[in-house]
């Protein structure tokens, strides 16, 4: 089994499919909880935890509309405010490596009921309570590279009209 089995094949019933590596993702970015107090990224936009065993929470813009992603971040400010989105492709997220030149992230299909373009950013798919400790206090500095890859915040509707330009 290697590192990112888990992007081979979609995880959930509702999936749009396997995340691809153009596809771009947006992370939602709540205030206060996730801005410093000089207004930049805290730590918490992109929590270890996260990238641990949770899974970092991404959308994939091309599978879901403003208002779907509008409403999964209201839902999640829970009584604070939606910030922003960070935006990131799929393959800036896979393309970070260790010093052995090992990836550091997956990034799979994580599709929920009510966001069907979920997706999902996790340092191993399948990892043990040892290899867990160990990747702990490894996985900050990779962590701060992908909090730079999602600067500047934008508003979610820059993020869609941006995906509209392209086209």
């Amino acid at each position: 089994m290697s590192l990112c089995d888990c992007e081979q094949t979609p995880r959930s019933c509702y999936s749009p499919g396997v995340v691809e590596d153009d596809e771009v993702l947006l992370r939602v970015i709540i205030a206060p909880r996730d801005i410093n107090k000089d207004g930049f990224l805290a730590p918490t936009a992109i929590q270890t935890k996260d990238l641990l065993t949770r899974g970092w929470s991404l959308v994939r813009r091309g599978h879901s509309t403003l208002q779907e992603t509008d409403n999964f971040a209201s839902e999640l400010a829970k009584g604070q405010s939606v910030h922003g989105v960070g935006v990131i492709s799929a393959e800036q997220v896979r393309v970070v490596l260790d010093p052995t030149g090992q990836r550091v992230f997956c990034v799979y299909d994580d599709a929920l009921k009510a966001l069907k373009a979920h997706a999902s950013a996790l340092h191993e798919c399948e990892q043990n309570e040892k290899a867990l400790k160990k990747a702990r206090a490894a996985i900050i500095p990779f962590r701060d590279v992908l909090l730079s890859a999602i600067q500047p915040v934008h508003t979610i509707e820059e993020a869609y009209a941006a995906a509209r330009q392209s086209k």
